[in-house]
C-alpha cells in the first residue's frame, strides 16, 4: 500500500536493526510522517511514526521462506475521509477536516516453492501479502496481492524468467467521497510477463496488465507492452 498516510515516500529516520545469517530479523524505526526529501534532521513538524517490524525465516522441504510482520502508527493530524465529519459537503470543502492518529498492519508471505538442486538461479517463488489500514485517514483501508515467478523454468532456456500477478484495494470511508462525483468501488487487477533471455546481453519481454479503476463509468484498463532491455 503506497499511500498509507503515517509512510511519507521520503522520510527522515532513525531506529535500530537486529540482523542474523540470512537478513533482517527485526527492527524498530522513528520515523517523521512528513515528507522531507530535501533536508536532514528530525524535527517532526507533523508529529512522529512508530514502526516494528518482524521477519521469520523458514525452510519447508528445504526450500526457503520468510514471514514479515510489520506495523506503524502515526501520530499528527490527518485528512479524514470519513463523511460524518465533512459538514456541508461539497461547499464545506474551504475547511477540510483532519482525525488525528493514523495506523496500519501487514504481512508479507514468501515462499520457494521450487528449485534447480544443481542450480540455484532456477526457481519458482510465491508471495502474497495483506495490508489493513485506518480506513477514515488512509485511502486503501484494505490491500491484498500476490504474485508467482519462475526463473529458469524451461531447462533448455535457463536465463528466461515469467510471473503472473494481481492486486486488490479496498476503499475505506473514500469511497463515500468518490460517490460525489460518480459511482464508485474498490481497485483491482493483475499483470503476466514473459521476459525471454535472446542472448546473454538482450532481453525481451512481454507484458500485459489490466486494472479495473474506481469509478464504474470508466473502462477496465488493458496495457500491452514489449520491452528490449541491451546490457553493456
Amino acid at each position: 500500500n503506497i499511500v498509507l498516510t503515517g509512510l511519507p515516500p521520503v522520510s527522515n529516520l532513525a531506529g535500530i536493526v537486529k540482523a542474523g545469517e540470512q537478513g533482517v530479523e527485526w527492527a524498530f524505526l522513528v520515523l517523521e510522517n512528513a515528507n522531507h526529501p530535501t533536508d536532514i534532521g528530525l524535527n517532526f513538524p507533523n508529529g512522529v511514526t512508530l514502526l516494528p517490524t518482524l521477519r521469520k525465516y523458514t525452510k519447508f522441504g528445504g526450500l526457503r521462506g520468510t514471514h514479515t510482520l510489520a506495523a506503524w502508527y502515526a501520530t499528527g493530524d490527518f485528512t479524514s475521509f470519513d463523511t460524518n465529519s465533512w459538514v456541508g459537503f461539497p461547499p464545506g470543502l474551504g475547511a477540510i477536516p483532519v482525525r488525528s492518529g493514523s495506523w496500519s498492519a501487514t504481512y508479507i508471505g514468501e515462499q520457494r516453492l521450487w528449485q534447480d538442486r544443481c542450480n540455484e538461479k532456477r526457481y519458482t517463488n510465491l508471495l502474497g501479502y495483506i495490508d489493513y489500514a485506518d480506513k477514515a485517514t488512509n485511502p486503501f483501508q484494505v490491500t491484498v496481492g500476490g504474485s508467482l515467478e519462475s526463473f529458469g523454468f524451461f531447462a533448455g532456456r535457463p536465463g528466461d524468467r515469467m510471473g503472473i500477478a494481481g492486486f486488490y484495494n479496498g476503499l475505506g470511508d473514500l469511497s463515500d467521497l468518490l460517490s460525489v462525483l460518480g459511482p464508485a468501488g474498490d481497485v483491482y487487477g493483475g499483470e503476466v510477463y514473459y521476459n525471454a533471455e535472446i542472448t546473454p546481453a538482450f532481453h525481451l519481454t512481454f507484458d500485459l496488465q489490466a486494472v479495473r479503476p474506481s469509478f464504474r463509468s470508466r473502462d477496465t484498463a488493458v496495457l500491452l507492452g514489449l520491452r528490449g532491455k541491451l546490457d553493456f
